[in-house]
Formats: structure tokens, C-alpha cells, sequence
């Protein structure tokens, strides 16, 4: 062998170790790339929204978690649960905005770490996404919606880096965020099915198994969610002080009075239950038609409309009487029912007038000595969020490109995406029939999930092969 033909495999096998390094290179360049762009949306949510936004609801769970009495009368305790110890940490409203941010810029850089990015396509990724004024509009207020998305986004960010780095481990702890979705909303069920199914397929990947059918994952994400909410159900028993005084589902209460004011004004016929009509003598066609909105049922039951607020009940009977109105007027007047409804749906997805309720501002006064500055750089990104609101916040065409995400990326079998936007979709399905107004947080989770999906979808197509879309049964690839 002549001494050239002994330096060929030297100089491949140099070769290959010199793109070695290139590699790892470019892995830690877009690792400090992500966490530095995490650490950059978090810092400018802090600094915007410092300590925290709040609304009434807002207070009332910040006030549960002070005092320690959580009663889950009208919100799902576990965040005043978490709240009561975050508060310990950093006392007000900033420590639990804090979680809550750090779950969502968390939850986008896993996103994004799990995608095939380059280093500044992935910093551009997560702060356009986390950015975008509908999202970041509320990032830094102190709700259940929020905390809800932020733990949604963080559990799928897991799984996925679960699953591209077969980490079993990461999987398996991805259920921890999702646990904190399914309970800090009452709704949120029909979200976490699809997220669990992810979480399903992911296990199989990460351990090396071979791949199941579409059917059993949704079969194995059912079980897990039923899991998940017995699990829930078990731990509000536990952290719950003070037991429920009587009937307290207020979100349904408000539902079915909603409907029966709508079905009312539509009709030409006041069609509460007598317990109503008893307290309140000054309901009149003339009034109910003066206080309706289909966007909104705070306006019709707010101690600034009436006298006080007794549309709610806690007794029993008078809830089944109230049920049984409900029954009475859809079944008696549907097509003033199906008015109604179709009144909240184009509401809710902003197909025209304004958006119902985009943000809320500063803190309410209140007796918690809470207190939001004023401070010019608030002033100034609301005063921009207020002027875009017609036309960054209208959800239908987050709805409408959601839909579209689900059909490409089933016919090209790529699963990610596909969950992601069907867990949004789904999420908001029900106000069609069960909700109380149109306020823009109800779809933020849709516009969320649908941001993080394209951004999935786009980075399936652009890295994958198209071989790479199709496994063996049709099961999830990616």
C-alpha cells in the first residue's frame, strides 16, 4: 500500500471528527440562543405588567390564598393553593405572575429546543410568539386561563423534548404541569385529552417501543385524563378549607341565566324561575332587553344594573328551579335560543364590533392594600394593545388557520402539531352551548395553541423527509 493510499482513511476519518465540533457548536450556541430568549420574554413581561395585574376575580383568589381559607366555591382552589405559598416567597400578586411566566417562556423554549431550528430562528421563534400582542397582552395578568395555558404549554414542551431526546423521565414529569391545567380551570377537560394522547405516544417513543395506532393513543389519553381528574378531584378535597355552603357552580348558574335573558329578549316573554321573579320584582321585558348583551351576563347580574345581585343562588331547590327554566325556555322558544347562541359564538370570535373584554387593567381598589403604578412603560404597551385590538385579538382566524393545521398535519401523519391545535379547538367548543359571555380569555389558549402549531408544522416541513411522516400503523411520528 503507497503511502498516499495509508493517509486517505486518516484524512475521512479527519474529516468526520472536524464536523464534529461544528455540531456541538452550533447545539450550544442555539442552547444559550434559547435560554437567553426565555430569560429576555420573562424579563420584559416583569417589567411591563410589574407586580401584576388583577381583576376582581383575581383578588377574590388572592384573598382565599392570604387568609388560608380556600373554600372552591367559585374558582377551582389549586391556584389559591399555590398562590398561598408563592405569596409567601414574594408577597402580592408578582410571585404567582411569575410562575405563571415562567412556566409559559419555559414551556415555548422546550418548544423550540425540540424543533430543528438554527440558534437565532429559534430565539426569533419563542419572543415572536410570546410577543405577539394578544398573547403578550395577558401574560401578565393573574388569571386561571393564563395559568391554565402557561402549564399546557410547558407539559407539551416536556413531552416533545421527552420524546426527540428519549428521556422517559421528562415525559413522565410533563404530567406535573398538566395536572395544575386540568385543575385550575373547571372546563378544561376537553384541552388535556388531546395533550395526554401526545404524552401517551411520547412515552413509547422515548423507551424504544414499537408504535400504536391512533385509536389506542386516544384510548391511553382518555384513561390518563380520567386518571388526572380523579387526581385533581383528590387533591381539592385535601387543600379546601372551609366546605361548599350549598350549590356553587357559579360558571353554570351564569350560564343558564345567560341563556334564559337571551331566550327572554329574543322571545318577548321574561322566562325566569319564580325564585328570581320573587326577589326581583323590577325584571321587565323592557329592562332585561336594556341589560342584555349576548358578549356579556355581568352586565345583567351586576349590583351596578340592579339593586344587588340575587340571580345567584346556594340552595338546591332553587338551582333545580333554575334548571328547570332553562329546560323550559330552550325547548319552549329554540330558535330565540339559537339567536342567542350564535350571538356569543360571533362575539367570542370577534366576526365584527369590538372585542368583547381583551385585557384587564391594573388592580381594582380593594381592602389587600394591593396597588398598581401607573408607570409610563404600561401606559405606553397598553395604549398600543388598546389600538390593535381590532387587529391583532379576533380569534376566528386563529380558529380557521387552527382547522387548517389539523388537516395538513393529519395528511401528512404529523401528529405534534395536529394535538396541539385540536387541544385549542376543542378547548372552546363548549362555549357554543355552556358560557357566560365573550371575553377574549376564553379563546387565548386557541390562539396559543395555534401559534405553537404552525410553528411545529412548519418545522416538520422544513426538516423532515417526506418518508419521515409515515410509520408503521399509522401511528404518531412527530
Amino acid at each position: 500500500m503507497t503511502r498516499e493510499q495509508q493517509q486517505i482513511p486518516m484524512r475521512v476519518l479527519g474529516d468526520e471528527f472536524s464536523r464534529i465540533p461544528s455540531a456541538v457548536i452550533e447545539t450550544r450556541y442555539k442552547l444559550l440562543f434559547v435560554i437567553g430568549a426565555v430569560l429576555v420574554g420573562v424579563l420584559i413581561t416583569a417589567f411591563v405588567f410589574y407586580p401584576g395585574v388583577m381583576s376582581p376575580d383575581s383578588l377574590n383568589q388572592f384573598g382565599q390564598a392570604r387568609r388560608g381559607q380556600i373554600s372552591g366555591d367559585e374558582f377551582p382552589p389549586i391556584m389559591a393553593f399555590v398562590w398561598r405559598y408563592a405569596d409567601r416567597l414574594i408577597p402580592g400578586p408578582f410571585g404567582m405572575m411569575l410562575l405563571h411566566n415562567l412556566a409559559f417562556w419555559g414551556g415555548l423554549g422546550l418548544l423550540v429546543w425540540a424543533c430543528r431550528f438554527g440558534p437565532v430562528a429559534s430565539a426569533l421563534w419563542i419572543l415572536g410568539v410570546g410577543l405577539f400582542p394578544p398573547v403578550f397582552a395577558l401574560l401578565g395578568i393573574v388569571w386561571k386561563d393564563v395559568g391554565m395555558a402557561a402549564a399546557l404549554t410547558l407539559s407539551v414542551g416536556m413531552a416533545l423534548v421527552g420524546r426527540r431526546q428519549r428521556a422517559p423521565a421528562l415525559v413522565v414529569l410533563s404530567l406535573i404541569p398538566l395536572l395544575y391545567a386540568i385543575s385550575v380551570r373547571f372546563n378544561a377537560l376537553p384541552a388535556i385529552l388531546p395533550v395526554a394522547s401526545l404524552i401517551c405516544a411520547s412515552v413509547v417513543v422515548a423507551t424504544g417501543r414499537r408504535p400504536l395506532r391512533v385509536r389506542t393513543y386516544l384510548g391511553l389519553g382518555l384513561a390518563l385524563t380520567l386518571l388526572l381528574m380523579a387526581v385533581s378531584s383528590l387533591i381539592n378535597r385535601i387543600i379546601v378549607a372551609s366546605p361548599s355552603a350549598g350549590v356553587h357552580v357559579a360558571g353554570l348558574q351564569s350560564s343558564l341565566i345567560h341563556d334564559i335573558a337571551g331566550i327572554s329578549a329574543y322571545s318577548g316573554e321574561v322566562l325566569f324561575p319564580a325564585y328570581i321573579l320573587r326577589t326581583r320584582p323590577e325584571i321587565t321585558l323592557e329592562r332585561l332587553r336594556e341589560g342584555y348583551r349576548p358578549a356579556d351576563v355581568v352586565r345583567l347580574t351586576s349590583r351596578r344594573y340592579w339593586q344587588d345581585s340575587r340571580f345567584y343562588t346556594r340552595d338546591g331547590q332553587e338551582f333545580d328551579e333554575l334548571w328547570r327554566a332553562w329546560r323550559h325556555a330552550v325547548m319552549g322558544h329554540p330558535m330565540a335560543y339559537l339567536r342567542h347562541r350564535a350571538g356569543v359564538l360571533e362575539t367570542m370570535f370577534q366576526l365584527r364590533g369590538d372585542v368583547f373584554y381583551p385585557f384587564e387593567q391594573g388592580i381594582p381598589p380593594n381592602d389587600l392594600d394591593l396597588h398598581f403604578p401607573r408607570r409610563a412603560v404600561y401606559l405606553t404597551v397598553i395604549s398600543f394593545l388598546e389600538q390593535t385590538t381590532g387587529v391583532f385579538f379576533r380569534s376566528w382566524p386563529f380558529l380557521i388557520t387552527a382547522l387548517g393545521v389539523i388537516c395538513w398535519g393529519w395528511s401528512r401523519r404529523t401528529w405534534a402539531p395536529v394535538v396541539v391545535c385540536a387541544s385549542g379547538v376543542a378547548y372552546v367548543f363548549p362555549y357554543a352551548v355552556v358560557s357566560s359571555g365573550s371575553d377574549f380569555r376564553y379563546v387565548w389558549w386557541l390562539i396559543v395553541a395555534t401559534l405553537i402549531s404552525s410553528m411545529l408544522l412548519i418545522d416538520s416541513m422544513v426538516f423532515s423527509s417526506p418518508s419521515s411522516h409515515q410509520t408503521s400503523r399509522g401511528s404518531p411520528s412527530s
